[in-house]
């Protein structure tokens, strides 16, 4: 028999009135914590709800009070939520431009010292993958390559995930991925220029 998260269950009867009856316990630890309810009620709620399930489930866990579990449950999805943000994928070595940036680049707003788009896109010592992240035109420029592969690499990339990542995820040699990476670069570059 395969075992299935907490969260994959529904709530049995008994959880169901349990939750409604200690439901007060989220918006006193949002408070605690200095959430803001709007924010955080929605990441919260499927650890309230497995904490219950947990609770009522097993026998171990009801030697111990509910708060102890809701409060550790919580603060585990809360810790989980900000280690995610700050995976290596989600966090680009070149950063992230902002849209204002760029429209000014494209309106020619942009100081003397900025350098335009295109020249960004001719520079070798920018990465394919600085340019894919900050372009206005991500979209259209998926849409112009024809390889299923160089898609998926832009896409994959757009997802802040590193070359050698992809080259995994899609079982091709590191080689072939930059090759890859070269083509796809020539396509942008004859679709702007």
């Amino acid at each position: 028999m395969i075992k299935r998260p907490l969260s994959d269950s529904p709530l049995t009867a008994e959880e169901r009135v349990f939750a409604e009856a200690h439901h007060n316990l989220m918006y006193r630890y949002m408070r605690i914590h200095d959430l803001d309810i709007e924010e955080w009620y929605d990441r919260l709620i499927i650890a309230y709800l497995n904490s219950v399930k947990k609770y009522l489930r097993y026998e171990k866990l009801q030697s111990l009070k509910f708060e102890q579990v809701f409060f550790r449950t919580l603060d585990n999805a809360r810790s989980n939520y900000w280690r995610d943000l700050n995976r290596y994928k989600r966090c680009p070595e070149g950063g992230i431009w902002s849209i204002e940036g760029m429209e000014a680049i494209n309106n020619n707003e942009a100081e003397a010292d900025d350098c335009d788009f295109y020249n960004l896109l001719k520079d070798d010592r920018i990465s394919l993958n600085d340019i894919v992240i900050d372009s206005l035109y991500t979209s259209a420029l998926i849409d112009e390559l024809e390889k299923e592969q160089y898609k998926k690499i832009v896409l994959l990339l757009i997802e802040g995930y590193s070359g050698k990542e992809i080259s995994n995820m899609l079982h091709i040699s590191y080689g072939r991925y930059s090759r890859y990476i070269a083509e796809i670069k020539d396509i942008i570059l004859m679709c702007i220029g």
